[in-house]
């Protein structure tokens, strides 16, 4: 009987350590699935089966562990107790794993510790802020625990530098760089002394820098740097990179068929033993090529275009180019004085005394212009001094094809119009171009004149195709491009709509949304059904100058609707000063209000003597009058005789007066008569007008 129940208990304990090791199974299969689903390299990287390797061991001696100590338990107690402490374990381990993940600086860049497989993962996108320090880092925790280093998301992430992000991993033996980061920054991978395995993934079109001392490590250590060996310019920046100051003895192999490479790691060496070296050729006046040769065979590969570096003696140090500008024993006579003997100067150089040029100078000149052409003359003889051609600025066509190894573009002088020409040397490399629908050609290609330099070859496309996505509000679309040239197109599917619910919009719509599960997604719209209320008085600011009424629509939307006063007069213009007058108007809306304006006058005039008139305004509107006086404005009728001694002329006013004016001629007497003696009367002194006040006197005899 205890026999039976010392088994029964066992077997009861085994069931349940099983039961909660089987219950923890999936957690880990999820895991594995979903680093599965996220890792972005093939099935040949060897470092995924080891992984999954030492997991699958690792499960299985735990399992073997727990059914080890299952039949250690001899009593009920003791499994109540295990179960107990398992479930406290499965709690801290769920703790522990909340601080081991987070997101760097406040950006969407995420980082997550494993403390089972040591391996530290980042994914998420996009940038963050740089280190300053290895104190920067959010993993410090697990700084010396770290073996492992993998970058999820490469495309989405485009961290710009990653210094000081691994500095003093002391336990980290092998990690990614991400392609999408330019700078492996200062002390990025620093003080990690079982760091031996790099993988290394960018492009030829990739502009990425590794700052000196990037992986130092105290001690001399063997690295195994993986490599796109059909990347052959990133492998050569990765190559040329000085590992011996950070203390690193470098073995390249290829990242994806984890091949050996040895020698110069040009691609188109064909031998072995070697190492490689920089040669130069003269490019143009202002750069050389830096070629990267093997120095066994004739492999080669150009691998950038530098400025000249030149010394003293005006020689490129590099490719032997010499500039005279840069030659110091030249004297360039930078500096002079002049000599004079009456009007004749004699030049001479300041620095080494010899006779530059003499001439004549009659002191100050003036200049003229003919186009570009200028004439330099004395001011004071007007002598042509000198004369010559300088043009101004110049606008440059574009560069154009023009032999096998030049390329030209036309120079026109903005101000006369010359034209000529500046040349350069062709700058080539590898193009592929789109020629059909079918094929791209490629060749020599000079980007600088945009041309193939030279006979090119055709071949058919290669075709990579982008995920559906929205193209209009009819289409889905998807690219279809060619992964060597420029050739792109589409394919088109036509959307899968489904409508919302109208609401309101605007003062004028109501919208609703359209939307497919392709994303795309635009909004209808269609005018409201509005209902309008009365006119009333506004309470508010603008009491004295609108009215307001409600607008509102079925949807709800709701607003207030403002209007100018439109008065009219309750009352007749009244008298209210000499300037105005007022009347008191309303509003539809019941809005009253006092109106003045000025007095509207009507003049009239009325004649009162021979010399003045009344002026009298009166206002059309309300009535009010005034009166002023003012003398008569008269305008004359013409001379007509009146006697034997006066003239007479009509003398007429606005206002309506008519009278008469009279005045004596001058006569002038016939030869031998005397028309004054005949009268008894002589007028003289006064020409043709009586003195004054006598203008109105009628004189008979």
């Amino acid at each position: 009987m205890k026999i039976k129940n010392l088994f029964s208990r066992r077997v009861t304990s085994l069931l349940l350590v099983f039961l909660l090791a089987f219950t923890m199974l999936p957690t880990g299969a999820l895991a594995a699935e979903a680093t599965d689903e996220i890792h972005v390299h093939t099935g040949e990287c060897s470092h995924e089966e080891s992984v999954e390797t030492i997991v699958a061991a690792e499960d299985e001696a735990v399992v073997s562990e727990l059914a080890a100590e299952t039949y250690e338990i001899a009593s009920d107690t003791e499994v109540t107790e295990v179960a107990e402490e398992t479930t406290e374990a499965a709690t801290e381990t769920e703790t522990a794993e909340d601080t081991t993940s987070g997101y760097i600086k406040e950006s969407s860049v995420e980082w997550s510790y494993d403390s089972s497989t040591g391996r530290l993962t980042i994914s998420g996108s996009g940038d963050c802020a740089e280190f300053t320090s290895a104190d920067d880092q959010p993993w410090i925790a697990y700084r010396n625990q770290i073996t492992e280093v993998w970058f999820y998301d490469m495309d989405a992430l485009s961290i710009s530098n990653i210094a000081y992000w691994f500095d003093g991993c002391s336990a980290l033996t092998m990690a990614e760089i991400p392609y999408t980061t330019p700078v492996i920054g200062t002390r990025a991978f620093a003080d990690c002394p079982n760091l031996t395995t790099l993988m290394f993934y960018y492009y030829d079109a990739d502009n990425f820098k590794i700052v000196p001392g990037a992986f130092y490590t105290p001690s001399t250590t063997q690295t195994s740097l993986r490599v796109v060996t059909e990347q052959q310019n990133a492998v050569l920046n990765i190559a040329i990179y000085n590992w011996a100051a950070d203390n690193r003895v470098i073995h390249l192999t290829d990242a994806y068929g984890i091949m050996t490479l040895s020698g110069c790691y040009l691609s188109d060496c064909s031998c072995s033993s070697c190492d490689w070296y920089y040669s130069y050729t003269v490019l143009n006046s202002s750069k050389h090529n830096t070629i990267v040769c093997c120095t066994n065979c004739s492999a080669q590969f150009l691998l950038s275009q530098d400025a000249h570096s030149f010394s003293s003696n005006g020689y490129c140090s590099d490719c032997g180019y010499y500039n005279s500008s840069y030659d110091t024993s030249i004297c360039y006579h930078t500096s002079t004085y002049y000599s004079w003997s009456g009007c004749t100067y004699y030049e001479y150089c300041s620095n080494c005394g010899e006779y530059i040029s003499s001439g004549t100078s009659h002191g100050s000149t003036y200049t003229e212009w003919s186009g570009c052409d200028w004439y330099e003359y004395c001011r004071d003889c007007d002598q042509l001094m000198d004369s010559g051609t300088s043009h101004g600025t110049y606008s440059y066509g574009s560069w154009q094809y023009y032999s096998s190894t030049r390329h030209r573009r036309s120079a026109t002088c903005n101000d006369c119009g010359e034209t000529s020409y500046s040349y350069g040397n062709h700058s080539k490399t590898t193009k592929y171009t789109n020629y059909s629908d079918t094929q791209h050609q490629y060749g020599s290609y000079c980007s600088t004149c945009s041309s193939y330099v030279g006979s090119t070859s055709k071949q058919n496309h290669t075709y990579s195709y982008g995920s559906w996505s929205n193209y209009s509000s009819a289409q889905h679309r998807r690219t279809k491009s060619c992964t060597l040239c420029d050739y792109s197109t589409y394919e088109y599917a036509s959307h899968s709509l489904s409508y919302g619910s109208w609401t309101s919009y605007d003062a004028t719509q109501h919208k609703r949304t359209v939307s497919c599960s392709c994303g795309y997604s635009t909004t209808e719209y269609a005018n409201h059904s509005l209902t309008y209320g009365n006119w009333t008085v506004s309470e508010g600011e603008y009491y004295s100058t609108k009215h307001e009424r409600k607008v509102s629509c079925s949807c709800g939307y709701s607003t207030t609707e403002y209007e100018e006063h439109s008065l009219y007069g309750v009352s007749d213009y009244k008298y209210s000063d000499e300037k105005f007058h007022m009347r008191e108007e309303e509003c539809a809306c019941g809005y009253p209000c006092n109106v003045y304006s000025y007095h509207s006058y009507k003049t009239t005039y009325e004649s009162v003597s021979d010399t003045t008139h009344n002026v009298i305004k009166t206002c059309s509107l309300c009535g009010h009058s005034t009166t002023s006086s003012e003398a008569h404005s008269l305008t004359y009728g013409d001379w007509v005789s009146y006697g034997d001694t006066q003239h007479e002329r009509t003398a007429n006013c606005s206002c309506g007066y008519e009278g008469l004016d009279y005045d004596r001629p001058v006569c002038r007497p016939s030869p031998g008569r005397d028309p004054g003696a005949q009268m008894g009367l002589r007028f003289s002194g006064y020409g043709n007008a009586l003195p004054a006040g006598t203008q109105s006197l009628a004189y008979r005899e």
